[in-house]
């Protein structure tokens, strides 16, 4: 190889290829060269950040085209990185083209500039395979069709490629503008092997896309061009710098990886997938932005439960015990839950049923997912879907995005290490919907449909995982606020709110012990009585859940733990503490709710209706007034249209009826109202939205009440649609109503006919309580509600018994 001397310019964070052309500006350019004719120079890149060390392989350069420019900066240092202010103002653009590669013998400053003695480096080998050349066309051309570049570069750039014969100069110029590191663009530059150095920038051009789309043929053989190589570097030493032949740490990843690959029980398909991304892998430097990415996805995979599922419990009647231990009530639930137990034992490839519990808060939706998973045997996972507006939550992020990671139900498949295990869905109605992140909702449908979640895809994945063989769960407040075709895919269980008697079983046998544990007490110092937790529940909650009352029975044992506290760092004795109605008043204060129905009702134009909300049943109280005017009608209380409806169908069955009540001594007349009477119909607790048609016969009974001055009973609640005939039609949510009006204290109930059927629904221990009154027109209804029934023959009926 032969040897000479030439100026030195150091760069930083950048290569120069022989056969590229590059611009450069040197200052006082005569210095440079000790005033001979410059023709060539040396450029050498700088290895360290702080530019005192140097790379041992650089690029001759010969100058093509010298321009003056006046009073530029200096854009040099002299080798200790001191400036070089004594240089001359008048600076000269060069533009200079790659000759050949040196290696650098020894270096030395001479004056303020830099001289090396260089030796000239030439590829080992200069013949390689047409196919191989093709292949290095092909990846440059695709690479430039994928980069985002100005047109005219791309157009430039395409020229350059197709018309290049010279293979080492067609290398050069690709890895020229491939961005990638500086480091791995000098290891191309110090790559004498050229057909090693040919594959590694087909690799590099592939590798530095977001998306492979080029031929797999390409690929598979720069991939096998590679391992052959890797095979003799290793051996000789002769190449450094190759992808993938970083050795160590890299190497002991891959090699667990492949056998973690070999031993998955997946489909075949995806298997290929995933092995083609391990090859991709070995490609590629540790320093290349998409090692760490694809590091991270065969990570992920492999520590997916590909083939192991948990042993299910079979035994019904332990499984009954479980659910009765962890819930009181819920019979219903329960009932389903060993149905579906007893099936899957008899038939083992069960398909997975959803199942969506459905009803107000605090009834034990979701700890009853945990149960059910106790219960089977498996693994429990939950996910909050409340507020989710992201559809790459449930699908995962396409792994082209930085910080891409796969959706919920890999990472809860991940978690719980089992491909079978109960997953619940939580607040499935509150999913949201966003224009730009898209419909997780939409989403979901393929994960609940057992005819589709056996080949569930995710974006991060790419290869399908079997999601057929999970529990799926869901809860929700209110299932009409679930789109259609989600719901579809459920069987919806409905849950409804506790009676009286329930939330006193759940305080003794659950809550109490619960918060005293909690609080640092223990249970022999303390005790509730049934009174007290009675008093609790109607004086201090009105829900349909047990979350409040919890809430209340902490703040009593919080203030016991006071008491016990001091009496421990006196060093007395505790005694018991019995909880009586007056220490819950103590401790809770002033009970914020009364039972005033019986004396809100001790007026006439008053009437007790049921109505059905998502957070449980609850009274609803129709209040009347009329004056003299002139037949104005008004409504308050924030009504829908549907109830607004309802009225003016009573005031028309009243008109009807009652032609001698709603007639009075006046000559005007009202298309709305009653003639010569400005009646105020109105819903206390305003500032709760109401609506539905079930307030019909409230609304009849509370006028005929007020009109006829007639008392409507106390102790009775109604519901049921009416019709302009004076027909009581059916309603819905008839268990949460009867609940809600027995925490009341009602003792009888008014209801349609065509409802008798859903009294069954109802608790025994709630049914004993109450009578149940069936009714199929308006005047039973008044009949069996008002205090004096004489008024009954005011009326001009078309039923004759009445």
């Amino acid at each position: 190889m032969s040897k000479t001397r030439v100026p030195i310019l150091p760069i930083g964070h950048r290569v120069i290829f022989p056969g590229t052309t590059v611009r450069i500006t040197i200052s006082n350019i005569s210095e440079f060269s000790r005033g001979k004719k410059l023709t060539m120079f040396g450029i050498l890149p700088f290895k360290d950040p702080d530019r005192k060390q140097f790379y041992n392989y650089g690029t001759l350069v010969g100058i093509v085209h010298e321009q003056p420019v006046i009073r530029r900066e200096s854009l040099i240092t002299n080798f200790f990185n001191t400036p070089v202010s004594s240089f001359s103002r008048n600076d000269s653009n060069i533009i200079a083209i790659g000759v050949e590669r040196f290696k650098l013998l020894s270096i030395s400053e001479e004056g303020k500039n830099l001289w090396g003695s260089i030796q000239i480096e030439k590829d080992t080998n200069t013949k390689v395979s047409d196919t191989l050349i093709e292949d290095l066309r092909k990846s440059g051309v695709h690479y430039v069709q994928r980069a985002r570049m100005a047109e005219a570069i791309s157009r430039e750039r395409l020229q350059r490629i197709q018309e290049e014969k010279d293979i080492t100069n067609l290398g050069f110029y690709i890895a020229s503008f491939l961005e990638i590191s500086t480091p791995e663009k000098q290891a191309l530059l110090e790559n004498f092997n050229l057909e090693s150095r040919t594959n590694q920038i087909i690799a590099h051009a592939l590798n530095t896309t977001e998306e492979d789309q080029i031929s797999e043929e390409i690929s598979k053989k720069v991939q096998k061009n590679l391992q052959e190589q890797s095979k003799r570097i290793k051996s000789d030493g002769v190449i450094s710098g190759i992808p993938g032949m970083s050795g160590g740490e890299s190497d002991d990843f891959i090699t667990k990886i492949q056998q973690k690959l070999d031993t998955l029980q997946m489909p075949e398909n995806s298997k290929k997938y995933v092995q083609g991304e391990l090859d991709r892998l070995r490609t590629l430097r540790s320093v290349n932005p998409e090692y760490n990415m694809i590091r991270t996805y065969l990570e992920t995979v492999c520590a997916l439960p590909w083939n192991t599922s948990s042993q299910d419990k079979n035994d019904i009647d332990q499984a009954q015990v479980q659910l009765d231990n962890d819930h009181f009530g819920l019979e219903k639930i329960k009932k389903r839950i060993i149905e579906y137990l007893a099936v899957r034992g008899l038939k083992k490839d069960m398909k997975g049923s959803i199942l969506c519990f459905t009803g107000p808060p605090g009834v034990g939706k979701t700890s009853l997912g945990k149960s059910i998973a106790d219960a089977m045997g498996r693994k429990f996972h939950r996910i909050a879907l409340g507020g989710v507006r992201d559809e790459a939550e449930i699908r995962g992020h396409r792994r082209t995005y930085i910080g891409s990671m796969p959706g919920v139900f890999i990472h809860a498949l991940k978690s719980c290490g089992t491909n079978n295990p109960v997953i619940l869905l939580d607040e499935i109605d509150k999913v949201g919907k966003d224009m730009i992140r898209g419909d997780p909702a939409s989403a979901l449908l393929e994960v609940l449909d057992p005819a589709q979640n056996h080949t569930f895809t995710d974006h991060y994945m790419s290869v399908p995982f079997d999601l057929s063989n999970v529990l799926f769960l869901a809860t929700s407040n209110r299932i009409e606020t679930i789109p259609a075709p989600l719901r579809d895919r459920m069987e919806v269980i409905e849950l409804t709110g506790y009676s009286t008697y329930e939330k006193l079983q759940i305080a003794k046998r659950f809550l109490v012990p619960k918060q005293v544990s909690e609080n640092g007490i223990k249970l022999e110092i303390i005790e509730f009585t049934d009174d007290s937790l009675n008093k609790i529940i109607l004086e201090y909650t009105r829900e349909a859940g047990v979350r409040q009352l919890e809430r209340n029975i902490g703040s009593i044992c919080r203030g016991i733990a006071v008491e016990y506290s001091k009496a421990l760092k006196n060093g007395s004795n505790f005694p018991q503490k019995i909880i009586t109605n007056a220490v819950v008043e103590e401790i809770l204060g002033i009970p914020i709710f009364e039972n005033d129905i019986e004396e809100r009702l001790s007026t006439p134009g008053v009437a007790l209706g049921l109505a059905w909300t998502p957070y449980g049943g609850k009274v609803l109280i129709v209040e009347t007034s009329k004056s003299q005017g002139s037949g104005k009608l008004r409504i308050t209380g924030q009504l829908g249209d549907v109830m607004k409806e309802s009225v003016l169908t009573a005031i028309s069955w009243i008109k009807s009826k009652f032609p001698s009540i709603a007639n009075a001594n006046s000559s005007s007349r009202s298309d709305e109202g009653f003639d010569g009477l400005d009646i105020h119909i109105h819903f206390p607790a305003a500032a709760v939205p109401k609506d539905g048609p079930s307030a019909g016969i409230t609304i009849t009974t509370a006028l005929v009440s007020l009109l006829s001055g007639v008392k409507v009973r106390s102790d009775t609640g109604m519901t049921g649609e009416i019709s302009l005939k004076g027909n009581v039609l059916p309603i819905g949510g008839l268990k949460e109503k009867v609940l809600g009006a027995h925490r009341m204290g009602v003792k009888r109930i008014i209801l349609p006919e065509r409802n008798k059927k859903d009294i069954k629904d109802i608790p025994d221990y709630v049914k004993k309580d109450l009578e149940f009154i069936c009714v199929r027109k308006i005047e039973e209804v008044l009949r069996e509600a008002l205090e004096d029934k004489s008024i009954l023959g005011k009326m001009e009926i078309d039923n004759p018994k009445l």
